[in-house]
């Protein structure tokens, strides 16, 4: 007699119970490995990176985006570099940045997007799939306090100027006494100007600038993992529009010595510097 497939009291056959076990455990692994699958965070930057010149020396603003998988993390520390690569003229070098501002992009009345800085800490809490375009206010870790000192040193000589040749309300300099003042000033102008433009690291050439974020897993009671999200940016600085970047300068402290003296509030453009040839790399996770 030929026999058919074996049937269960149940009414499945064997071969079907197997399947729905094997398939049961298939998603019970599935959502083990759900579980057990810890945040992680994947950072990039941008092309939007730019150079200004602001009251305390040469600054870099860097942009990235951030973004939270698997869970929400804690940022922890952000560390930011600029490399210029080397070549037959040139040696490599590398500058070590030192962030002062950590801060986001928003929405202004302008058509592109203000800068709003809120700590001089990187700590952070980043929500799960909540985008971050973060904004990071660096100067040049080693150069920054020459470049401050020269920008205070500036200040104190066009205060010396104004303490010298300030005269009662109502009586204006004699001609001489005014000639004499106008060329002490451009003395100090003129100094400050040789010294800050010489003081900038900036050259023409082929640079890599690099953020690495560290960051923990904030929500998990059983271990506390850490991990590490880095990404690069290329880069090119070409000579003309780095020297005239550097001419803006002077308009620079002119104005503002004019406002130091005269007390006025003309509002003052620090001088912005873009790169060209942005070439950005995959952000890590």
């Amino acid at each position: 007699m030929i026999q058919g497939p074996t049937v269960e009291a149940h009414g499945l056959p064997t071969w079907a119970q197997v399947i729905s076990l094997l398939t049961a455990l298939f998603l019970a692994v599935l959502r083990a490995v759900e579980f057990f699958k810890l945040p992680g965070l994947y950072v990039r930057l941008t092309s939007d990176l730019f150079f200004r010149l602001i009251d305390d020396g040469e600054a870099m603003f860097c942009h990235a985006v951030l973004l939270a998988r698997n869970g929400p993390v804690l940022i922890q520390d952000i560390g930011l570099t600029l490399k210029r690569k080397g070549s037959r003229q040139i040696a490599e070098k590398l500058f070590p940045i030192q962030i002062l501002q950590f801060g986001e992009k928003v929405k202004g009345p302008a058509l592109v997007a203000e800068h709003h800085f809120f700590s001089s800490s990187p700590l952070l809490y980043l929500s799960e799939n909540s985008p971050l375009r973060a904004v990071y206010l660096g100067v040049q870790r080693e150069y920054h306090p020459r470049q401050k000192r020269a920008a205070q040193r500036f200040t104190a000589g066009v205060n010396e100027i104004k303490r010298k040749y300030t005269q009662t309300a109502g009586q204006p300099l004699e001609p001489e006494t005014a000639e004499q003042a106008v060329g002490e000033l451009q003395v100090v102008i003129e100094n400050s100007y040789r010294e800050m433009t010489g003081l900038i690291q900036l050259e023409a050439g082929e640079y890599e600038a690099t953020v690495e974020v560290r960051y923990e897993n904030p929500g998990s009671k059983l271990w506390r993992r850490s991990g590490r999200s880095r990404s690069s940016i290329s880069f090119k600085v070409e000579d003309q529009p780095l020297a005239e970047w550097k001419l803006q300068l002077n308009d620079l402290l002119r104005l503002a010595a004019k406002n130091q003296l005269t007390g006025s509030k003309d509002l003052i453009m620090y001088p912005t510097f873009q790169p060209i040839e942005f070439a950005e790399s995959i952000g890590s996770l």
